[in-house]
């Protein structure tokens, strides 16, 4: 269990300790710093040293209850006064493996004030949240359950951050949210060429080894130069080394972020993968460093997958990936990507049906940005045998149907409804010589009609 070393210097007289550490300390999870019967009164910024976090002086003479307070240099640390002014609330989805310092004022029961300095190391503990299913407990759960069993999430929330949620076993995962940790954006601190295994990053206390990371140049698709994508091996210092060796040279102050699914589905043949009741929560304002769509989708899924009744809202690029299987009485929100984006081996033989499903926004970055996000439903390549029916969607920023290629046939499209959309769909070939109907299917206020 990590501890907490403070102390409150209550002018030249002896100083007074006033907070402990309440719970053990998760890297990815809240812990609280009580300061009994003390008042929380000011945070003040201090410049520890470059590898602390500092804070912005709040420009008020007392702090009020349930103020939030973010460091610059951190965002994602989010600083809480609680009702009662007693205890400061410090929460955060990430792993910060370092040494965190920072100041306050407080004052005792007699209007004594003076100023405390809380230290503490954040490292990877166990603690957890009421209501948040961590890493290890995941992979407890997970562990336990057999091929055919129910992992039941009873209404909790697991929080990915770093590498994705792996199910490599025909499970019914259900009843619970699966949400993307806000991205921590690093930057190389140095010129990195191509052909090596190691960077040497600004803040290498935002990642993990295992963490899957993305370097990028900008948010955009022809940012990102074909993509750069590294497996953390091992942290030393400042320096990362990876699994897989660089393959374009990339500048110095080039930005770096977490990069992963939130799924990773790999099943063994025979077995079949239930989604039901489920929550995925993209938390696209926390990860808006990239809109690429090859990054950060839900999850890929084939014909040993069915997701029935979940809800899919705030992605950052792209939704589901799909050949085969199912995805049903579904609904997603606030898409900046595709809801269903289809692509196929040319020796496909499964069939997809994507059918009862509610849609309101999708494409709500455009298709210039996401490089390849053309409608509510995406064709990418051997796109054959989807069964699109009586689905509903409402405001698209892209067309309703993507761009049909000439390996793109034998698809049914009915009884879906449309409305708001920039056109019923975005192209397809000019040498097509069996293009997918879509006549069966209800549009309204389609822009280029």
């Amino acid at each position: 269990q990590d501890t907490l070393v403070h102390q409150l210097t209550d002018g030249q007289k002896n100083k007074i300790s006033i907070a402990s550490l309440q719970t053990p300390i998760d890297c990815r999870d809240d812990f609280i710093i009580s300061t009994h019967q003390n008042s929380i009164h000011n945070l003040i910024e201090n410049d520890f040293s470059k590898d602390n976090i500092f804070l912005s002086k709040i420009d008020q003479k007392e702090i009020l209850p349930n103020t939030i307070i973010s460091p610059t240099a951190y965002p994602f640390l989010n600083l809480r006064i609680n009702e009662d002014l007693q205890n400061i609330v410090i929460s955060t989805d990430y792993p910060i493996d370092t040494i965190v310092q920072f100041s306050y004022e407080s004052c005792t029961s007699n209007n004594q004030c003076g100023q405390a300095k809380a230290t503490l190391k954040i490292n990877h503990s166990g603690a957890n949240q009421d209501n948040n299913i961590n890493r290890q407990e995941w992979i407890n759960l997970y562990n336990q359950a057999s091929a055919g069993d129910t992992i039941d999430l009873n209404g909790r929330t697991i929080i990915v951050s770093g590498n994705p949620l792996y199910i490599g076993k025909g499970v019914c995962l259900r009843n619970g949210t699966i949400k993307r940790a806000a991205t921590p954006a690093s930057s190389l601190a140095y010129p990195t060429p191509s052909s090596t295994n190691t960077i040497v990053v600004n803040e290498p206390e935002l990642f993990c080894e295992r963490d899957r990371i993305l370097i990028v140049n900008g948010p955009d698709f022809q940012d990102n130069s074909g993509g750069q994508l590294l497996s953390i091996r091992e942290i030393r210092g400042d320096t990362i080394e990876s699994f897989n060796d660089f393959v374009f040279p990339m500048d110095s102050g080039s930005t770096v972020i977490h990069q992963f699914p939130l799924l990773q589905i790999a099943l063994p043949p025979g077995e079949h993968l239930y989604l039901s009741g489920l929550l995925f929560d993209g938390n696209k304002n926390k990860n808006s460093f990239t809109f690429d769509w090859r990054y950060n989708h839900t999850f890929s899924m084939n014909h040993q997958t069915t997701v029935d009744n979940c809800t899919f809202k705030n992605n950052p690029t792209e939704n589901i990936f799909i050949c085969g299987g199912q995805v049903s009485n579904s609904r997603s929100y606030n898409l900046n990507g595709s809801f269903i984006h289809g692509s196929c081996q040319a020796t496909n033989t499964e069939t997809t049906l994507i059918n009862n499903n509610f849609s309101y926004g999708t494409c709500l970055i455009p298709e210039s940005s996401n490089g390849h996000n053309e409608g509510w439903f995406t064709y990418s390549a051997n796109v054959r045998l989807f069964n699109v029916v009586n689905n509903r969607a409402i405001y698209g920023g892209e067309a309703c149907f993507g761009n049909q290629g000439l390996d793109d046939y034998d698809n049914i499209f009915t009884g879906n409804y449309f409305d708001t959309f920039l056109s019923r769909k975005a192209y397809t070939h000019p040498n097509h010589t069996n293009e997918d109907d879509l006549s069966e299917n209800i549009f309204i206020n389609i822009q280029d009609e």
